[in-house]
């Protein structure tokens, strides 16, 4: 038993699966982290600070290796919110920030000009 605690009558089996998800990572200068960043500072007044961290988002690395192209990734949680956890929340406030966060980066991104160097015709 692996310290896993539930209800009595209840059983787990935990399945150990190959999986794989290739590493990603969109250049700090690229304009869409450049778009992330003012969106920031606009609705918090402060310029954000950038982590780099382990997940599992297979479908940025899968748009990079197909499509050529990158996928900006920003977040509104905050720590004691408890993201995945069994008791994880968000509050209105911060789903409020990432609705209109969103709206702004995709109105900023509309506005850039494709940049070639960035996407090669051919990856």
């Amino acid at each position: 038993r692996m310290g896993i605690q539930v209800p009595e009558g209840i059983s787990v089996v935990v399945t150990q699966q190959s999986s794989k998800a290739d590493p990603y990572r969109i250049p700090n200068d690229h304009p869409g982290n450049q778009a992330v960043r003012e969106i920031h500072k606009r609705l918090y007044g402060k310029d954000p600070y950038y982590v780099q961290m382990g997940g599992t988002i297979p479908v940025c690395a899968i748009f990079k290796e197909y499509l050529n192209a990158y996928t900006v990734n920003f977040a509104f949680g905050l720590d004691d919110e408890n993201v995945h956890a069994p008791d994880e929340f968000w509050r209105l406030e911060s789903f409020e920030k990432a609705r209109k966060a969103y709206g702004l980066l995709l109105e900023k991104l509309s506005k850039l000009e494709r940049n070639p160097a960035l996407y090669p015709e051919n990856p």
